[in-house]
């Protein structure tokens, strides 16, 4: 019997999906360990497992690179492993056609160099350090979870931000042809993050920019949902657990 549990990164503390508490005072104490933001309450590590028990998918905001987080959040791994979870984690650090080489990593049946080597971390993240996230997926190795990769692929954002339709496949066209880009709510809170644009075309003004990256920004958001749904739908009949981090986690029992 398996308990499923979805952990995908931006630690929300549930108040993404909840009803918001009115009339709360916050007031952090420095030596609390977990703080809720939805009781105003500081909880202990095992307080927060419990508290995480009956979320099918937790969201958990990665700050990168930084390493007492990844501390953390192996450290939870640890924890909700005790309880008889085995915790499935997706991670934005790999794509999906990962999976065959992350599931052999997981099971011990590559080492670390061999990883690296494989997914050409340095290539594809040279910005991030691969130290910074080791204890979380040596966490999921030592207590047998698994390993997705669920990040959209640079040739795939660049078609969409090119709107290069003869480039992409039946598949691809119609996604692109899906994406929702005038959802009031999620533009609100993107749009104030694009508005520097790092990678203009020659002659492009910077609200055509924005508007490119805001497309490119719903298509990755819509692909993480899609999988997502796609975990879910795979392991309902399990009692099981996701984390997803900016990076992602899936949990089973």
């Amino acid at each position: 019997m398996f308990k499923f549990i979805s952990f995908c990164l931006f630690l929300l503390f549930f108040t993404a999906c909840s009803t918001k508490e009115t009339n709360l005072k916050h007031l952090i104490k420095s030596q609390c360990e977990v703080y809720s933001l939805k009781s105003a309450q500081c909880l202990s590590q095992q307080e927060l497992v419990q508290r995480l028990e009956p979320y099918q998918i937790i969201f958990i905001g990665d700050h990168h690179n930084e390493d007492d987080m990844h501390l953390h959040v192996a450290n939870l791994i640890k924890k909700l492993s005790n309880t008889g979870v085995k915790v499935l984690f997706a991670s934005e650090w790999f794509y999906p056609e990962d999976k065959k080489v992350l599931t052999a990593f997981a099971h011990k049946e590559l080492n670390e160099k061999e990883l690296l080597k494989k997914i050409e971390w340095e290539k594809r993240l040279k910005y991030n350090k691969y130290s910074s996230f080791k204890p979380m997926y040596e966490a999921i190795r030592e207590t047998g979870g698994e390993l997705y990769g669920i990040n959209m692929p640079k040739i795939a954002r660049k078609k969409i931000s090119e709107q290069n339709l003869s480039a992409m496949s039946t598949e691809e066209f119609l996604f692109n042809q899906g994406l929702d880009i005038n959802i009031s709510v999620h533009k609100e809170l993107i749009m104030p993050f694009l508005s520097h644009c790092h990678a203009p075309k020659k002659g492009e003004s910077l609200q055509a920019c924005q508007k490119r990256m805001y497309r490119v920004q719903v298509a990755w958001d819509s692909k993480w949902q899609k999988r997502v749904l796609n975990f879910l739908n795979i392991y309902k009949t399990m009692r099981n657990s996701l984390f997803l981090q900016e990076l992602c986690i899936l949990r089973q029992v």
